[in-house]
């Protein structure tokens, strides 16, 4: 049975790559981006991690390839406490000395986010600070548009927006206590909304540090399954994140979830794997080196210490990937359509199955 299922998955993606002209693996992108979650060294004694080191090898290799333009840092930016001046060496040793070395990503714009680990120090600090033009980080929330030529010489559009997790979902265990009971969640909320509603861009993506479904040590969390999918299932778009020290990819109604948080090592054990629904799983691994449970953990067929994801934006489709410290591709999903198109080939692949 599940061989007949194999095939007929099989069959059905070659059947929308031919109808629908998903990207084959050798074709250029129009634009990719690099996505990375809890990379930030261990603690200010110790500020950089010997994995998150490979790591950084492993995307300036990547960045090379695929002609990335930008990088998300998606939170937990400097283990353990944070920092609390925007003149703080952390700066340096964490974070310019790592990617700043890098022939492929010293160039390019990296755009931050702050992770519930930052929150123990002074966050305004990370926004202060002017060290390079690498480090972008203009607010707590911000939306970041891209946009290159189609084939046909129209113009295809991305919005990537940057929120902060910690603000919307305040009574999280994780979150800062000072947010807590004070209602800010409720305007946060509201410009998210407000920006979904008013993208009308070809691709959207929402990026925050918080997951919405995760298997591994920290596990779903429940206010963001609770507000942002439903928002995201509206708008027709997908989400990124870290926090969860794994990688992993969800699914839900055509709203793709992807969970990437070893940027400093891996993997956090499968503590609350049984907390997602089976039907929302497409991959992920956890434990030690990648060697605990996990789904579609046949693909890894060497001890893993490091990862991170590659976003590929085509002109009518997007294609998430997952690599490890080394650069080698570990996951490759079946592309996916444009918002447009995203909404049709739900209703065409009801029919087919």
């Amino acid at each position: 049975m599940a061989r007949f299922l194999f095939c007929h998955l099989v069959s059905f993606a070659s059947l929308l790559t031919a109808s629908y002209g998903f990207p084959g693996q050798s074709q250029k992108a129009g634009a990719a981006f690099l996505a990375i979650g809890d990379w930030g060294g261990w603690s200010n004694s110790v500020p950089v991690s010997k994995w998150q080191l490979q790591t950084a090898d492993g995307m300036n290799k990547v960045a090379n390839e695929l002609g990335v333009s930008k990088v998300f840092l998606l939170g937990d930016n400097f283990y353990d406490r944070g920092v609390k001046s925007n003149t703080s060496k952390r700066f340096n040793q964490t974070f310019e000395e790592v990617f700043g070395t890098k022939e492929h990503l010293q160039d390019l714009p990296f755009h931050v986010i702050a992770g519930n680990h930052d929150y123990y120090g002074k966050v305004q600090a990370q926004m202060d600070y002017k060290g390079s033009h690498r480090w972008q980080f203009p607010a707590l929330f911000y939306v970041v548009k891209h946009s290159w030529r189609r084939a046909d010489g129209g113009t295809a559009t991305v919005d990537i927006i940057f929120t902060d997790s910690q603000l919307l979902v305040p009574e999280y265990t994780l979150s800062p206590k000072q947010f807590r009971h004070t209602g800010i969640e409720v305007e946060k909320w509201a410009w998210v909304e407000q920006q979904m509603e008013a993208s009308t861009a070809d691709f959207l993506i929402v990026a925050g540090h918080y997951p919405i479904y995760a298997s591994g040590g920290e596990g779903p969390v429940k206010e963001m399954v609770q507000k942002m999918l439903p928002l995201l299932k509206a708008h027709g778009a997908h989400y990124i994140s870290g926090h969860d020290h794994i990688l992993g990819h969800y699914e839900e109604e055509g709203v793709h979830m992807f969970v990437t948080g070893i940027g400093r090592m891996c993997c956090y054990p499968s503590k609350y794997a049984k907390k997602v629904p089976k039907e929302v799983e497409r991959f992920y691994i956890t434990g030690d080196k990648a060697k605990g449970p996990g789904v579609g953990t046949r693909l890894v067929s060497s001890p893993i210490v490091g990862g991170f994801l590659a976003i590929e934006l085509f002109d009518d489709f997007v294609r998430f990937s997952f690599y490890t410290e080394t650069g080698a591709l570990l996951y490759q999903p079946t592309a996916i359509p444009k918002r447009d198109q995203a909404r049709r080939l739900l209703g065409d692949s009801n029919i087919v199955t």
